[in-house]
């Protein structure tokens, strides 16, 4: 980032003010409440893609972030100085290819070599800088240009998901808003130039196109291919999210069909059924993933984790580190024992007592804030009401359904604060929806008595 972003970033500000504009003008004109919320929201966004390239400049002094862009741009001169290689070099997944394009001229004269890490064969850092050499184009080879372009896609599926849920319960407009438009964590993490922030963006959208198309039944082939696309760029780049939401969407789309059941006997019949299928759906999905991608196969998905363990460890030094028990052991007694830790790791931590710096100070806040509610709604729920609405409403299942797993599977790999803040984004609105939504009927059912209650008792 330098004093090409400064000049250009002006220009992507009235940019993104035009098009905010013109959407709100041509969907939410006759909507002041949902127009002011969207134009709110994406300037949050807006300011939260800012100070993420101004923290990883000033803060972390570099980063991975850097390194994207930085490989980014020498794809770009690779392209004018060989355009038939660079272009083979995009569209295929070949080491002759990789290796011709690290090694040519231009390449090794730019500033992309500390960056090297990042390029090795296979791996999704490749695929995540070949789709920000062309968002790249886009943001007119400016970093904050190309960040900001992360940032209103982001934004616009977090949008598809907030008219979603809206859609299905238009009285809890605020709660919503809060659960998916503002989470700090999800603003910040979720609007830089990252894999983060297209992965979160890509779910967002691939939920939207499943309640459309799959269970509205509403433009079912545009939706279609929505799903393939989103679902393809998420396994590309980060298969475990795909691996925690399909087995979540699978119950939820079954859940919403199976009201229509009118039998009760097959009603009952169908749960049980539906639970093999999302078991065998599970491993299918694992499975055709490690063809495709290797590292997230059965053979080697203990590697995996093991792997990031590891070097999470390792990355610790500045004090931000956790530990769940013993690395590398994935025995069934001692993953049923981590499961809860996972997951409290992942929705609750760092405590405060955990911070070391700044950044982990704010996740500390929102995690603390999380752990509150969370609490409140156990107390006022009394446990047993709690039960009786996650079995009832299927929007609750899907969303604790994904969260609770993602929640796990990140606890149990990251074993470090400043990666979990990051990676667990994606579950966060999930979770969040799932509270507001078993607080609105706790709220309604003590509604219900008390309109039963002042009732005057007739008299004869």
């Amino acid at each position: 980032m330098g004093l090409y972003d400064l000049f250009i970033a002006p220009f992507f500000f009235f940019a993104i003010w035009l098009w905010s504009r013109r959407f709100v003008a041509k969907n939410l004109e006759n909507d002041s409440i949902k127009s002011s919320l969207f134009k709110r929201a994406l300037l949050l966004r807006i300011i939260g893609s800012v100070a993420f390239a101004l923290v990883y400049k000033f803060y972390y002094k570099g980063g991975d972030t850097e390194g994207y862009y930085t490989w980014a741009n020498a794809l770009r001169l690779f392209f004018l100085e060989d355009p038939a290689k660079a272009l083979s070099f995009l569209l295929t997944n070949s080491k002759e290819t990789l290796t011709y394009f690290i090694y040519s001229p231009v390449v090794q004269t730019s500033s992309a070599m500390p960056y090297l890490y990042l390029m090795k064969f296979g791996s999704s850092e490749i695929t995540f800088i070949k789709i920000a050499s062309i968002i790249n184009v886009f943001g007119l080879f400016s970093y904050i240009g190309t960040s900001l372009c992360f940032a209103v896609f982001s934004f616009h599926a977090s949008w598809k998901l907030y008219l979603l849920f809206l859609e299905k319960y238009p009285h809890l407009g605020r709660e919503l808003s809060i659960s998916i438009l503002f989470i700090p964590s999800v603003v910040f993490w979720g609007s830089g130039l990252m894999k983060d922030t297209i992965t979160f963006g890509a779910l967002c959208f691939l939920t939207a196109a499943l309640y459309d198309g799959i269970i509205k039944g509403r433009k079912i082939i545009k939706n279609v291919i929505y799903i393939a696309i989103f679902s393809y760029v998420i396994m590309l780049l980060k298969g475990y999210i795909i691996l925690a939401f399909v087995p979540a969407a699978a119950f939820w789309i079954f859940n919403e069909y199976k009201d229509k059941i009118k039998s009760p006997v097959l009603r009952f019949i169908s749960i049980p059924v539906l639970l093999l299928f999302a078991v065998g759906l599970f491993f299918l999905i694992i499975q055709q993933i490690g063809d495709s991608l290797g590292k997230f196969s059965v053979d080697s998905i203990q590697k995996t984790a093991t792997g990031y363990q590891q070097w999470h460890i390792v990355a610790s030094e500045n004090g931000s580190g956790y530990t769940l028990g013993n690395v590398g052991d994935f025995s069934a007694s001692n993953i049923i024992k981590t499961i809860p830790l996972a997951i409290n790791v992942t929705l609750f931590r760092p405590y405060l007592t955990e911070v070391r710096n700044v950044v982990l100070f704010i996740a500390a806040i929102e995690s603390l804030l999380f752990f509150l509610v969370t609490i409140y709604l156990l107390l006022k729920a009394r446990v047993y009401k709690m039960i009786i609405i996650i079995l009832t409403n299927t929007d609750v299942q899907f969303c604790l359904f994904f969260s609770l797993t993602f929640a796990f599977s990140i606890g149990f790999t990251s074993y470090n604060f400043g990666a979990l803040v990051r990676y667990k984004i994606p579950c966060l609105p999930y979770f969040a929806i799932a509270l507001a939504l078993i607080n609105d009927q706790l709220n309604n059912g003590r509604r219900s008595v008390a309109t039963t209650n002042s009732i005057p008792s007739s008299t004869k």
